[in-house]
């Protein structure tokens, strides 16, 4: 046999000296793109052996059974950290919710934040958002509503119980209405709204404060009262400069002595006269109306002669 013979699948040598003929294997050009994966194998076979040696000989006590899936767990490990993590996909696109509501004027929110305008639409990403509607006189409405591409919200909001009465007022006579003592304007008064309950009401003649009534009305709720003042009386007032003091008489009747001021009677034709003892009374014909406030003053009675 010669030195060597070179065969079809690798070399037999005899190296002289040496004794038995040794068959080296030839080497074999890797394919493109093997070489990475190649070593991530080789890695994780070291590794595992190294965790095999660790538990075998350096690990300390070790239960029976644990060294497989101990190395097992390394290579896992191993493999897990080298694997490309998975990709995320893309958020949905935003998608657009059109809002109408009744009343027009109502006020939408969505999600708290952010003002919608009615028979407009808003830009939102996909998901719940929560719709908020209100409007004065209304109940307020809460909704949420799931989007997962272009919607059509239809919104109706139910009016609220009410939670006021009205109250109307009238008079005979012009004058001025009060509420609680509050003044509410002149007389007659329409549509008053008042909370349920009792309240005074107060009629004030124009000119004639003597002559002011009071009533007492009841509220309720989503309910009308109304309070009526018929004023059918007047006022008079009398005065003497001298002497200072005199008895005054509608008709046959005493009314007072003076000064007199703004004493109410029923309004009719009156005879008034002022008497004092020792002097000559005085009489007068007076037509009271309604409302009215008469003054007779600054009278002079003249001393009886002897």
């Amino acid at each position: 046999m010669s030195d060597a013979t070179r065969g079809t699948e690798g070399e037999l040598q005899v190296r002289p000296g040496q004794g038995d003929p040794v068959f080296t294997a030839p080497r074999r050009t890797r394919g493109p793109g093997k070489g990475p994966l190649l070593g991530v194998f080789v890695t994780l076979a070291i590794a595992g052996a190294s965790a095999v040696a660790w538990f075998q000989f350096g690990g300390g006590n070790v239960p029976e059974g644990a060294l497989p899936d101990a190395a097992t767990d390394s290579l896992q490990n191993l493999v897990e950290a080298v694997e490309p993590a998975p990709e995320t996909p893309p958020p949905p696109p935003p998608v657009r919710l059109a809002i109408t509501v009744e009343p027009a004027a109502a006020t939408v929110t969505v999600d708290d934040s952010l003002t919608a305008i009615p028979d407009s639409g808003v830009v939102l990403e996909v998901g719940p958002h929560r719709v908020h509607a209100e409007a004065a006189g209304y109940l307020p409405l809460d909704t949420v509503v799931e989007l997962a591409s272009d919607v059509s919200l239809s919104l109706a909001l139910k009016r609220a119980p009410p939670t006021t009465g009205t109250v109307g007022v009238r008079a005979n006579l012009p004058g001025r209405v009060l509420v609680d003592g509050r003044d509410r304007g002149a007389a007659p008064v329409t549509g008053l709204r008042l909370r349920p309950g009792s309240h005074t009401v107060r009629f004030v003649p124009e000119g004639a404060d003597g002559l002011a009534e009071e009533q007492t009305v009841r509220v309720s709720a989503g309910k009308a009262s109304s309070v009526a003042f018929d004023i059918t009386d007047a006022l008079i007032s009398v005065g003497v400069r001298n002497p200072r003091w005199a008895t005054i008489y509608a008709g046959e009747v005493k009314i007072g002595d003076t000064p007199l001021i703004e004493h109410r009677l029923a309004a009719r034709v009156y005879t008034i006269r002022v008497v004092r003892e020792g002097y000559v009374a005085q009489e007068r014909l007076v037509r009271l109306t309604p409302g009215q406030s008469f003054q007779w003053v600054d009278i002079v009675l003249e001393a009886e002669g002897p």
